[in-house]
C-alpha cells in the first residue's frame, strides 16, 4: 500500500484509506476535510461520522491510538480491514501493544497503510470496554473553572493500548451530572443492552465509578 507523497496531511491519508475500502468513499471535497480537521481529537465523534459515510461499502469501523498517532480501521467488503496511522509513520515504527502485535496480521507493516487480518477476539479488544473519563465540576465551590490536570495523559495512555473506546468530558464546558449519566447509562451501538459502559470520575458523590463486569 505504498504512496510516494510524503506531504499529506491526516484527512488526506483518511481519504485515501477509504478510496482503498471503495474508490468512491475517498472523494471528499475541502468542506468536508475541514470538518474531518475538527474530528480528529473526539474519535468517538469521527467514527461515528466514518459509519455513516462508508454505509453501505463498508463494515466495522474502529478509530483507537493516541491523538499523535491515531489508528485507524475499517472493514472491507471481502471481510479483510484496511488499517491507517493517520501520522504517516509506517505501522512497524508503533510500539503495539503485546495482544495486537500477536493477533494483527499487516500485509505492509513498512507502510502507514496496509490491509489487515482480524478476527473477531480482535475486534471485540478494538471495541470494549466503553470508558468514559469525567472531569467533574462543584460550581458552587470553585465558580471560575479549573484545568483538569492530569485527565489527558490518563487519556493517552488509555488510547495507546488500543482497547476499547475512551472519552472524555468535561463539566467545566457545560456537561452536566445527568448528561454523564446517561452516557454510561443508555445502550448505543457499541454498548448494548445489557453492556454497561465504565465510567471514571472523581469529586462528585453522587456519581460512582465502575463498570460491567466481563461476560
Amino acid at each position: 500500500m505504498s504512496d510516494k507523497r510524503t506531504d499529506l496531511c491526516q484527512t488526506e491519508r483518511l481519504a485515501h484509506a477509504l478510496s482503498l475500502v471503495s474508490p468512491p468513499l475517498g472523494v471528499l471535497d475541502h468542506d468536508i476535510l475541514q470538518k474531518l480537521e475538527l474530528l480528529l481529537i473526539a474519535p468517538d465523534r469521527m467514527r461515528g461520522w466514518l459509519e455513516q459515510h462508508c454505509a453501505p461499502y463498508a463494515g466495522r469501523i474502529h478509530v483507537t491510538g493516541t491523538l499523535e498517532r491515531c489508528l485507524v480501521f475499517i472493514e472491507c467488503p471481502d471481510g479483510r480491514w484496511a488499517v491507517a496511522d493517520l501520522s504517516g509513520q509506517a505501522h512497524a515504527t508503533r510500539a503495539w501493544p503485546a495482544w495486537a502485535r500477536d493477533q494483527i496480521s499487516l500485509d505492509s507493516p513498512e507502510q502507514w497503510l496496509s490491509l489487515a487480518d482480524l478476527d473477531d477476539r480482535v475486534v471485540k479488544r478494538l471495541s470494549r470496554p466503553r470508558v468514559l473519563l469525567a472531569a467533574l465540576y462543584h460550581r458552587e465551590s470553585f465558580p471560575l473553572p479549573r484545568f483538569p490536570l492530569g485527565i489527558s495523559a490518563v487519556v493517552r495512555a488509555a488510547r495507546a493500548t488500543l482497547t476499547g473506546e475512551v472519552t472524555l468530558a468535561d463539566m467545566q464546558l457545560g456537561v452536566t451530572l445527568n448528561g454523564l449519566v446517561k452516557q454510561v447509562t443508555v445502550p448505543t451501538a457499541t454498548t448494548p443492552p445489557g453492556r454497561t459502559n465504565c465510567l471514571l470520575t472523581t469529586g462528585l458523590p453522587q456519581v460512582s465509578s465502575g463498570c460491567s463486569p466481563p461476560p
